[in-house]
């Protein structure tokens, strides 16, 4: 049960946070995130050729990156989140015993 409550701790962050929306605010307009959707147009058309590997490849990782860093805000936030709800229902549970 406690994992369970973590994890929507931990994705109750992410929306606190708003990194879906930061996500997309910053790399739906981007020339760059232009580029590498042309990049995988011509990929997925077999037309493989190794700048837009490459390009599409240094995109992923930057992405992934940024991710991280966004993954780590959220277990904080989320962990905080988590310690409240647990306190809160052992309070409850102590004030049902009395």
């Amino acid at each position: 049960m406690k994992q369970l409550a973590f994890t929507l701790a931990h994705e109750l962050a992410h929306y606190e946070l708003q990194h879906t929306l930061n996500f997309i605010s910053k790399n739906i307009e981007s020339p760059e995130t232009r580029k590498v959707m042309k990049a995988f147009a011509r990929l997925k058309a077999g037309q493989i050729n190794e700048k837009d590997i490459l390009m599409t490849q240094a995109w992923v990782y930057a992405a992934s990156s940024y991710r991280r860093e966004e993954e780590l805000a959220a277990d904080s936030l989320g962990f905080l989140y988590f310690k409240i709800a647990i306190s809160s229902r052992t309070m409850s549970e102590l004030a049902k015993n009395t």
